[in-house]
């Protein structure tokens, strides 16, 4: 092969890569929008342990005593102005029953669905919230209502591993991620007045 054939198969081939470079950088995923655009958070449990008394004692403890990670989850649940929408498994955690019924007693609309085989479980707070005005639905079934997520003003999302109990937030390895991402948001808000729906004849 001549010189200038070689130049022209080397200009060819640098030719050739940079568009497969433009092509690559248009078709690669674009960089994750929930986290560039929407403020997000990841609260890991059990958290730094605030207080000095055994954990099995912490049930009528004031928050401020207890963990971190309990602490920040709580300031989600207290920034509510008009709705909490709590879609759980469990809930038998007197710290966190003791800021949902805070907000319901600000006029705050609360809701909950529980998994019936735990609502007359040892330290449910489910009648607690029926007797202060929550508005509470539960249906038996061979399967489990297994969520744990709760919407604040519908605009907010707190999601994980988390049940909400004493063992979950102090001694169990837990996670919960909040995030105001609009799509993600939409689609629990979504779950929850289906299930919501569901479970009216209960």
């Amino acid at each position: 092969m001549t010189w200038w054939r070689y130049l022209v198969a080397s200009m060819a081939g640098s030719a050739l890569t940079m568009v497969l470079i433009k092509l690559n950088r248009t078709l690669a995923p674009r960089p994750n929008t929930i986290i560039q655009n929407y403020p997000s958070e990841a609260i890991f449990f059990p958290g730094p342990h605030l207080g000095s008394v055994p954990i099995s004692d912490e049930q009528t403890r004031d928050v401020n005593d207890l963990s971190e990670s309990l602490q920040r989850l709580v300031r989600h649940v207290n920034s509510a102005r008009q709705s909490l929408d709590l879609c759980l498994f469990l809930l038998t955690s007197r710290p966190l029953a003791d800021a949902v019924l805070n907000r319901l007693s600000r006029g705050v609309r609360v809701r909950l669905l529980i998994d019936d085989s735990s609502v007359d479980v040892s330290g449910s707070q489910v009648s607690r919230f029926r007797r202060e005005g929550a508005f509470v639905r539960s249906k038996a079934s061979a399967y489990l209502m297994h969520h744990k997520f709760c919407l604040v003003d519908d605009r907010k999302l707190l999601n994980g591993s988390l049940n909400w109990t004493m063992q979950g937030l102090m001694g169990n390895k837990e996670n919960v991620m909040m995030t105001v991402e609009p799509t993600l948001v939409q689609a629990f808000r979504q779950e929850f007045e289906r299930l919501w729906t569901e479970m009216e004849s209960s």
